[in-house]
């Protein structure tokens, strides 16, 4: 659920503004760490190919629990987690608590718990070991009626590809029982405590390459979100990035709301090289997490596959490359977030706007969208997208209520 005003926003078939906004469901252990890879699969041979729905570039699927179906997110950021409400109606018992990281980089106490059994089609997932998700992330679950979170931790010693165009995901417990053979591959390393997978981006400009380690993070809904601290080590070797713009505000949502205000960077990378396969042009908007991350939008371009067991990661370009303009449009001069059940401004990258826009300004409608009457699942599912340079907002200054009227270009 990306960021309105991006160059990653969804479109609705008319010329509009957009909203769209990062909720990114990646953890990250803080110094008291636990480790999460823990519980089996019943059955030791598995090919099982799985139907998700795709919402707002979340991948969902259908699971079951105690003959009762409940929809989860399929994340390989994240670790097993299941919503306080399941965590309650299927009594659950508490195991601990350990300190954790999301997204945007803030930390909170996290319920560690253990479910005994868990389908997922013909597969069988016994005592899976994972998170309880606060207060702040049911109220997005909530909108989109996910129960839970598949995360890394329970693929671990299995292989995983998913084929977006046919909006399929296929768990295997061996790479021969997929054609991969000449399929280029990558090596990859997963996280400690809870297997993460993480791949290597190469960025290039002309003859200069710079590798960055990267989560591929099926939760987020990007293309490529590059931290903070991986843009100031490339901003300092200026070789490979275009710096667009710096600002400072916030347009990241993890599980524990949204980031605080903090030094942000959009950024244009000539090429990033995803195994053997090129994309030129890339706008990136840097996040506040502790390490970068692509996204599902990866997945539009071609098949995936993470051999979690032997530790590889396989990609199989299916798309033309007239298909990248998506990632590589120009970003807008604002980015929203929620606040209070609102949509506000959260970042102002047009410098030209600082005299006009102010940080938590509402935005009340954009060109002919209105948002001021949106509940908050209006506002988390809205999926709306504009393919001109420029658009009409309309604004209440956070200072003095005025109405004002704001046109907003791309960058």
């Amino acid at each position: 659920l990306a960021a309105i005003l991006s160059n990653t926003v969804y479109q609705m078939k008319r010329t509009i503004l957009l909203l769209v906004f990062f909720i990114n469901l990646s953890f990250y252990f803080g110094q008291n760490s636990i480790n999460l890879n823990q519980g089996t699969i019943e059955q030791k041979k598995y090919f099982q190919t799985l139907k998700y729905e795709k919402y707002n570039d979340k991948l969902i699927v259908n699971t079951s629990i105690n003959g009762k179906y409940y929809r989860f997110l399929f994340d390989t950021g994240a670790a097993f987690s299941v919503s306080k409400k399941l965590f309650e109606e299927i009594k659950l018992t508490k195991k601990g608590s350990v300190s954790v990281l999301d997204a945007s980089g803030r930390k909170e106490e996290l319920i560690v718990t253990s479910l005994p059994k868990l389908q997922l089609g013909e597969i069988t997932f016994l005592n899976t070991e994972g998170f309880v998700l606060p207060e702040t992330a049911s109220q997005m679950f909530d909108c989109f009626q996910i129960d839970g979170i598949i995360g890394s931790n329970m693929l671990r010693n299995s292989v995983v590809q998913f084929d977006d165009a046919q909006k399929l995901i296929t768990i295997t417990d061996n790479s021969k029982n997929l054609n991969l053979k000449k399929v280029p591959f990558q090596e990859i390393k997963l996280t400690q405590s809870q297997s993460n997978p993480r791949i290597t981006l190469v960025l290039q400009k002309g003859n200069e390459k710079l590798a960055d380690n990267v989560l591929f993070d099926s939760g987020a809904d990007k293309f490529y979100d590059m931290s903070y601290e991986a843009y100031k080590f490339f901003n300092s070797k200026k070789t490979v990035i275009e710096v667009i713009n710096e600002s400072k505000g916030t347009y990241v949502w993890g599980i524990h709301g949204f980031d605080d205000i903090k030094p942000q960077a959009i950024v244009n990378i000539p090429s990033i090289l995803v195994n053997n396969y090129k994309f030129e042009n890339v706008k990136v908007l840097t996040t506040s997490g502790n390490e970068s991350r692509i996204g599902s939008q990866l997945l539009k371009f071609g098949k995936a596959t993470i051999d979690y067991a032997t530790k590889k990661f396989y990609f199989e370009p299916t798309s033309k490359i007239e298909n990248f303009n998506e990632i590589s449009k120009k970003p807008w001069g604002i980015s929203p977030i929620i606040s209070d059940n609102k949509l506000v401004v959260g970042i102002i990258w047009d410098k030209s706007l600082e005299e006009k826009i102010n940080l938590g300004d509402e935005i009340l409608k954009v060109d002919e969208i209105n948002y001021e009457n949106l509940n908050l699942c209006d506002l988390f599912k809205s999926n709306d997208k504009i393919e001109t340079q420029k658009s009409v907002v309309k604004l209440k200054d956070i200072h003095t209520n005025q109405i004002k009227i704001v046109e907003v270009k791309r960058l």
